[in-house]
């Protein structure tokens, strides 16, 4: 029995740490460029209404099916048209790489939620400008942050009036007051 020895591996050519860090760098900004490209034509198929033909309802169904995405990414995606189709320069700081694509998915998801969805076009500038600036980290706590303060009662105000409890104790010479309840409450309290 003969063994056939292959070449021997080559190890891939060195590159320098700054030419490494340079093409990671030129990829993320393709990438985002890409993603501003994809819901472009997205845009296009949701106007055109292509996916009727092959039975999906909407661009998450077509995305699901063709794509294979999950159904967060699909709604993810269907969601992030909408907000492009409402607030453009959204698309336009995606295409040259000033936001990235976690940020405006967490935008267009705001922008579905109910009672506070319908003001992010009013501070899509703002938010542009916070998403370029902080890390994702502290853009998501910003824009949890704003969402807090757009609906104090939360997405079901009588639950949270419902739930609230306030307590008073004392023992000895030390007093104990506690709430909880909405932060609407907490803001009222505080003043």
């Amino acid at each position: 029995m003969s063994t056939v020895v292959d070449d021997p591996v080559v190890d891939p050519p060195e590159i320098s740490d700054e030419e490494i860090l340079t093409r990671c760098r030129e990829i993320e900004v393709r990438r985002r460029a890409d993603l501003a490209e994809h819901i472009t034509l997205l845009r296009e198929l949701e106007k055109r209404k292509l996916y009727y033909s092959d039975g999906h309802r909407d661009l998450a169904g077509y995305g699901r099916a063709e794509f294979r995405w999950a159904d967060r990414d699909a709604k993810a995606h269907r969601d992030l048209e909408r907000l492009c189709r409402t607030c453009p320069q959204v698309l336009d700081a995606l295409t040259i790489g000033r936001v990235g694509s976690a940020q405006v998915f967490l935008l267009a998801r705001l922008a579905r939620a109910p009672r506070v969805g319908m003001y992010v076009a009013e501070q899509i500038d703002d938010f542009l400008d916070h998403a370029a600036k902080l890390s994702f980290l502290a853009f998501e706590q910003y824009v949890i942050a704003w969402k807090c303060l757009m609906d104090q009662d939360g997405p079901d105000p009588d639950r949270a009036h419902r739930n609230r409890k306030a307590s008073l104790g004392q023992t000895g010479l030390t007093g104990k007051f506690d709430v909880e309840g909405p932060a609407s409450d907490h803001v009222r309290l505080k003043a």
